[in-house]
């Protein structure tokens, strides 16, 4: 009996091993026959295959079996081709191991389908992977340049799309990826980078085309962003992202009003979108049920709507910065309804260094669109004039026609500058806004080291009581008669004309450390106005006084207030001194900071020699006199005194003498 089972336990792992076997094939492929063949095995079986790619290869593959699992390994190769290289009808393909390089590069020069890698199945699954870049993908007429996701779920853990697009044609949507017709994209991480959606077709009325140059969203569809980058891409409306209504979808909601609702969602949870361009709208995002697309230009049949719960936009996390628009350059929303499944979010995120002529970080158009706004960080925003001469106005936000915006939390809303009106919000005459309390944002205004403590009416760089505006922090557009009824507000201080001038002058001397002594032990210095009157101190006294070498050559002055550009300082002249342009610097905190510099070069003297000059180190030759003939003495090198030397001879010799007197003495 124990036999038996060991026998059966045998069988059962042979079993277990064939299975496994069976549930993991991997395939070689180098060349286009070899991958044709391999794709038709897996449609026909189905079961987990490895396709080891062992070359480059120009061909096209389609998986079709809900029972079928698919990894495509590059080893540094390149599958290239042209239209749809990849479809997904059924199963799941995996592109890439997230070890090997895997490219996927379009080789034509431009076509009619969607998407290079095309996903179009409710089964339908495609995910990829780090080291995987798709590439160079050109479109015309159509959605998704290099991802086209019509149902079923794209999922993004890594790598590239890059350079992919739609250029021509009526129908222009989603650079980079395009999903529709209740598709799902996530994107966990990787890169969208220089994709674009630019034609030159203009629709009639509110349809818009040239639209979503990273990431496109309409029909029902969802597109999920946890994490990544968007970046450097192009678009008309919406260059990094964009989430718009289809004709189909407002359709669905006649009932309600036709205008304002939408059945996709784009869910932000993070990510970064960086340096990306709008002609129009939306640098970093674009959101609108009021400018739609219609889907129905297409040649195939109109994309099926899918209804998600919630939909709408949601911005709850993520980086925006220096991406750029005419409106909108971090985010533009417009004509999105507020209901009880559809919402319109904007948390937690980070909207910095975006540029456009209005609304530099955010505009929130049309009545209906009820944006939440909620401990957001808005700051470092420009809205600048265009080369029309418009715009400018609006750094921060910019809220039109608008009366359901609110601002929750702890927003940081401020810092923002705008070259017309608006520095950090703007709003026109049927707006109003609530704010978060200026003071409770514990910012310092820009680099003035001063706490911002209010808003403030935008019409003169200095701010003072008197121009608050607004009750508490609800603002509204016509509060104030200016320009079209608009009202511009900055998040401020509260600026009070000084009492007193608090002034520091020192004074520099550049002479090499006085080295020709030459330098004052003082100098007189008086300061005026242009017109030469003295300026006062606050103790009634001119600004006539004295700096020592004692005091450090420094003076500090209260000064009655007084202007600036107007101010001359007058000093003593010194012989051989010459005094340079005063260098006047305003503080921080209104403080006059005045450096004076007077400069002398010393005249540089040669300095004799402590070195005495070296004795010759030959023997002069010798001149014989008349009648004499010269004789040649050698050189014996001897240079000696010949006295000294007979000298120390003698007593030389009367020293042995006593020695040996000395010792006879002493034997006997």
């Amino acid at each position: 009996m124990f036999m038996k089972k060991r026998i059966w336990l045998f069988i059962l792992s042979l079993m277990m091993m064939t299975s496994a076997a069976v549930a993991e094939t991997i395939i070689s492929v180098s060349d286009t026959v070899g991958l044709n063949n391999a794709f038709s095995q897996i449609n026909a079986i189905g079961g987990e295959y490895t396709i080891s790619l062992r070359n480059d290869i120009t061909g096209s593959i389609e998986i079709n079996n809900s029972n079928a699992t698919v990894t495509i390994v590059g080893n540094g190769y390149t599958l290239s081709g042209v239209s749809q290289i990849i479809t997904v009808s059924n199963g799941v393909l995996n592109l890439g191991d997230g070890e090997s390089e895997l490219t996927l590069a379009y080789t034509g020069t431009i076509d009619q389908d969607p998407g290079f890698v095309y996903i179009n199945g409710t089964n339908a699954i495609c995910n990829m992977y780090e080291k995987v870049i798709i590439r160079d993908s050109k479109k015309d007429n159509q959605f998704g340049g290099g991802v086209a996701v019509q149902s079923g779920t794209f999922h993004m853990y890594g790598g590239t799309i890059q350079n992919c697009g739609v250029a021509s044609g009526s129908v222009c949507f989603g650079g980079g990826v395009a999903v529709y017709s209740g598709g799902i994209f996530i994107m966990d991480g990787g890169t969208i980078k220089e994709c674009y959606a630019i034609v030159e077709h203009e629709p009639p009325g509110n349809e818009i085309t040239s639209t979503g140059g990273g990431v496109f969203v309409s029909s029902g569809g969802n597109f999920v962003m946890n994490g990544g980058t968007i970046q450097e891409c192009h678009a008309k409306y919406g260059a990094g992202v964009a989430l718009v209504s289809s004709y189909d979808e407002l359709d669905s909601h006649r009932s309600e009003g036709f205008w304002g609702y939408t059945n996709s969602l784009v869910q932000i949870n993070g990510g970064k979108f960086i340096k990306n361009k709008a002609d129009l709208c939306g640098g970093g995002i674009f959101a609108s049920s009021l400018l739609y697309v219609d889907p129905r230009a297409l040649a195939t049949s109109n994309p099926r709507v899918g209804i998600n719960d919630p939909t709408g936009f949601f911005l709850n996390g993520g980086t925006l910065s220096q991406n750029d628009a005419y409106a909108g350059g971090g985010v533009f929303l417009v004509g999105i309804h507020e209901t009880d499944t559809q919402h319109v979010q904007i948390h937690n995120a980070t909207i910095t260094s975006n540029t456009a002529a209005e609304g530099a970080g955010i505009e929130i158009n049309s009545y209906w669109t009820a944006a939440e706004i909620k401990d957001c960080t808005i700051t470092g925003n420009e809205a600048k004039v265009d080369s029309d001469g418009d715009g400018g106005v609006g750094g921060g936000i910019v809220v039109l026609s608008n009366t359901g915006t609110k601002m929750l939390g702890t927003n940081i809303l401020c810092n923002n500058t705008a070259e017309t009106l608006g520095a950090d919000a703007y709003l026109n005459g049927s707006a109003s806004v609530t704010f978060t309390s200026a003071s409770a944002m514990n910012q310092t205004y820009h680099n003035s080291g001063i706490r911002i403590d209010g808003w403030y009416d935008d019409t003169d760089p200095r701010w003072s009581e008197e121009k608050a505006s607004g009750t508490g922090n609800t603002f509204l557009g016509d509060v104030y008669e200016l320009v079209n009824k608009t009202q511009g507000i900055i998040a401020a201080y509260t600026y009070h004309e000084p009492t007193e001038m608090p002034l520091t002058i020192s004074l520099n001397w550049d002479d090499q450390d006085n080295v020709d002594l030459l330098r004052p032990y003082e100098i007189t210095v008086r300061l005026t106005d242009r017109n030469g009157n003295p300026l006062k101190q606050t103790n009634g006294e001119d600004a006539v006084f004295t700096l020592t070498a004692r005091d450090g050559w420094r003076k500090s002055l209260l000064m009655v207030p007084f202007d600036v550009n107007t101010m001359k300082v007058v000093a003593e002249v010194v012989e051989d001194y010459t005094q340079l342009e005063p260098k006047v610097v305003i503080n921080a905190d209104g403080s006059i900071s005045i450096e004076m510099t007077n400069q002398h070069i010393p005249e540089v003297t040669p300095t004799p020699s402590d070195t005495p000059t070296p004795l010759p180190t030959e023997t002069p030759e010798l001149t014989p006199g008349p009648g004499e003939e010269r004789e040649d003495i050698p050189d014996t090198g001897d240079k000696s005194n010949v006295g000294v030397w007979a000298l120390l001879a003698v007593f030389s010799v009367v020293g042995i003498v006593f020695l040996i007197t000395y010792r006879r003495n002493h034997r006997k």
